[in-house]
Order: structure tokens, then sequence, then C-alpha cells
């Protein structure tokens, strides 16, 4: 009996299974149920005014709590997913990560208010800042000028959002 070579992948899944979980967990934060359902207007209730929310009669501690272990459980699974990308486990590769996440999800269309945003706008916002970043990697931009970069980035999208906030009084 011959044993067929299997590449050792650190996550030990293949990638059909990884593509489809994938797709389950962007699946459940789809934008129709987090905008239709009581728990995502919730949400953006107490990202809009959490004193009205809870005058609205919204558990904004309970909900708080919950989403902040949401994200917390994500970042882990983002540490595992890195850990396994790099074949090492340091502390070191997930610096700078934060700014482009800011970017993204301001020029995705959220507000540093909050209450407003999507998840379509927010994968637009990635894909853009990917490929600014990439884009300044080929034309071998030094990369603490490309924090730079993407510093202005996020002061243009503020910029913006206060100007339509403005606009729309």
């Amino acid at each position: 009996m011959q044993i067929p070579y299997v590449y050792a992948d650190p996550l030990c899944i293949q990638r059909d299974e990884f593509g489809a979980a994938q797709q389950r967990v962007v699946g459940d934060c789809d934008q129709r149920r987090v905008a239709y359902r009581a728990t995502g207007r919730n949400l953006f209730a107490i990202g809009g005014n959490p004193e009205v929310a809870r005058l609205a009669g919204i558990d904004v501690r309970r909900y708080t709590i919950v989403t902040f272990a949401a994200a917390r459980a994500l970042a882990g699974v983002a540490a595992v997913v890195l850990a396994a990308r790099l074949n090492s486990s340091q502390p070191s590769p997930g610096l700078g990560i934060e700014l482009d996440t800011i970017a993204a999800v301001l020029i995705g269309g959220a507000s540093l208010v909050g209450g407003v945003g999507s998840i379509a706008g927010t994968l637009i916002g990635v894909l853009i800042i990917g490929v600014l970043r990439n884009g300044l990697n080929l034309l071998g931009v030094s990369p603490f000028f490309q924090m730079v970069v993407i510093g202005l980035v996020i002061a243009l999208a503020v910029a913006f959002d206060t100007l339509g906030r403005e606009r729309g009084k």
C-alpha cells in the first residue's frame, strides 16, 4: 500500500474545507442579517448613541461585552491563520495592521462617530488599501513612507466624512 504525499499544511485543513468555512463566516456577517435583524439594528443604535440605545431598552452592556468577545475570538483566529501563513509564531508581524484596518473601514464608508457603515463598503475599503499597499511595495516605497501615505488616506477619509455630515445637517 502506497501512502500518498500530502502537503504539510500548518492548519491541517484541506483547501476546500477552508473555503467552505470562510464562506460560512462571511455568510453569517451578511449585511442583510446585520441591517434587518434586531441584533444588528441594536448594534447600530449602540454605535450611534449608547445613551439613547439604553433609554430605548437595549442592554448596552451585554451587547458591548458580546461584541468585544466576538472581536477577540476573531482576532485569535486571525492570529492562528497568520502564524500558519508564516510557519512561525512571532509577536511582531502584526504591527501596523491596525492602521490598514482603520483606513479600510473609513474608506468603506464607516463613520468615526458611529452608527454608519456596511460590510460591503468595508470589503471595498479592504480591496482599495490592499491595492494601494501592493502598489507601493511594487514601486519600492519605504515601509515608513507607506505608513505616511496610509495616514494621509485616513485623514482624507475623515475629512470627507466630516464634510458629508455637515452637508447633511
